[in-house]
């Protein structure tokens, strides 16, 4: 048994203890069979073969909903029931907001909800109770406390503004996973294309308490990334976000409430030390880090811009400052984010994995390096590994990877969205094995003495 596979039994049987309903036999198949640092394919059906059809569809866009995966769209991973769920079109790409579905039990893909019927001349959804289809670039966000899929917004269909109804600007929007049904609009009777279609009502408007008032807190397409982690039994969503693009986008923290009782956002840091335009971001629950990719350009280094989240401070939030990390590879040599990166957190190697599709198979490994005093260091390593198997992604996602790449800590593993293939109709989902890690000295030291405790236990049974 190789050193990470000590780690992850006892990691993954803690998951799996709060998760037993979950069917994770297929996907876990896949990734047995496959090598450490290589890719296997799990979708078994085309993300085409979801696509509405017929009087419930919705209209030429300019594109249909094969934009979805092509634009600035990203998924989420519904650790309750082991599935993926995506969303996103806007701006100049597709008009319709339905919710698809990808089912970790067997590779197949479904539809959550059909798109709502839109007024192509202003934009807004009829019946104003479903979001407006929008960028989501690194933003959807599954919150399993609440057990809901977020929507934040960005870049709308189709002048890439903010999420807005007759009334002004509106959201977040979170949708109800368990009220998921093909054949319904996500809104109420009557709100869809077929304007006969029954609705699920499983969109849920969370303007009420939005920090709407003032530049620097209005939600919008820009400087758009974020970061998830329970708190105090909470669903708590951290993003940063610049309005109007200057480049020093805040950190907020929004924590969800129930579904009868209100969420919060605080204001709790500035970008000071990086500039940040588009990226992505995660969270280092490890270590309590909001990381997110910055911009190596005008004047400023850093590739990362880092948040310490013990820090925070609504009350002075430009007390809490980025602390901006500087990438190298092991020659020495300057390394800097391709447009559309995503990064996600492995906690059970306790590594940084940036997949950028460029190098189809191939990702970036770093992680946090410290000085002798126990400081952060400004700069850290960055290694390229290259696939270990000669199936991977086609990779090159014309758009960047944004929101189709993230860590599934049941699995240990990696879920990515390939790039979309017009002729077969589909963007497959792909499982990334990580490398083995090697467990630091003192984890060792346990591993042998729990070794040996076993064996003296079971010597005893014999003699006995």
């Amino acid at each position: 048994m190789r050193a990470r596979d000590w780690l992850g039994v006892a990691a993954l049987s803690v998951v799996a203890s709060t998760a037993s309903a979950v069917d994770l036999s297929y996907l876990q198949g896949l990734l047995d069979a496959t090598p450490a640092g290589g890719w296997v394919q799990a979708s078994t059906t085309t993300f085409g073969s979801a696509w509405p059809t017929g009087a419930g569809a919705a209209p030429w866009s300019p594109n249909n909903a094969a934009a979805l995966p092509v634009a600035w769209s990203g998924f989420a991973w519904d650790s309750k029931r082991g599935d993926l769920i995506f969303s996103g079109g806007g701006h100049a790409n597709y008009v319709g907001d339905e919710v698809y579905v990808w089912n970790g039990s067997n590779g197949a893909w479904t539809r959550g909800t059909l798109p709502s019927k839109v007024d192509l001349t202003t934009g807004l959804v009829v019946g104003q109770d479903a979001p407006q289809a929008s960028h989501s670039f690194q933003t959807n966000t599954y919150a399993p406390v609440n057990d809901r899929y977020v929507v934040l917004g960005g870049g709308t269909w189709n002048a890439g503004a903010s999420l807005a109804d007759a009334n002004g600007r509106t959201g977040p929007w979170w949708w109800d996973p368990s009220r998921a049904d093909p054949n319904k609009v996500g809104g109420a009777n009557g709100t869809g294309w077929d304007t006969t279609s029954q609705g699920s009502n499983s969109w849920q408007m969370r303007r009420d308490g939005f920090p709407w008032a003032g530049n620097a807190t209005n939600i919008g397409p820009y400087s758009f990334a974020s970061g998830y982690r329970t708190e105090g039994g909470k669903d708590v969503i951290y993003y940063t976000m610049d309005s109007y693009g200057s480049g020093f986008p805040s950190l907020w923290r929004y924590e969800l409430g129930t579904a009868n009782t209100p969420d919060t956002w605080q204001r709790v840091g500035v970008t000071w030390n990086s500039i940040a335009g588009l990226g992505t971001a995660m969270v280092d629950s490890s270590r309590g880090l909001f990381v997110r990719a910055a911009d190596n350009l005008a004047g400023y280094t850093s590739d990362l811009a880092i948040w310490n989240l013990a820090n925070n401070n609504s009350g002075n939030p430009v007390a809490n400052k980025d602390f901006g990390v500087r990438l190298v590879t092991a020659a020495g040599a300057e390394w800097s984010f391709a447009y559309g990166a995503s990064l996600a957190y492995d906690k059970l190697d306790d590594e940084y994995v940036i997949w950028d599709s460029k190098a189809r198979g191939s990702v970036w490994v770093t992680k946090p390096e410290f000085n002798a005093d126990g400081s952060m260091k400004s700069v850290w390593t960055v290694n390229q590994f290259a696939s270990t198997t000669q199936a991977q992604p086609v990779g090159n996602l014309v758009n960047g990877v944004w929101g189709k790449w993230t860590y599934v800590a049941e699995l240990g593993a990696f879920v990515a969205m390939d790039a979309y293939n017009d002729n077969t109709k589909d963007a497959a989902i792909w499982l990334y094995k990580p490398m083995a890690a090697v467990p630091e000295p003192a984890m060792w030291q346990a591993l042998v003495v729990g070794l040996l405790v076993l064996a003296m236990k079971s010597r005893r049974r014999a003699d006995a």
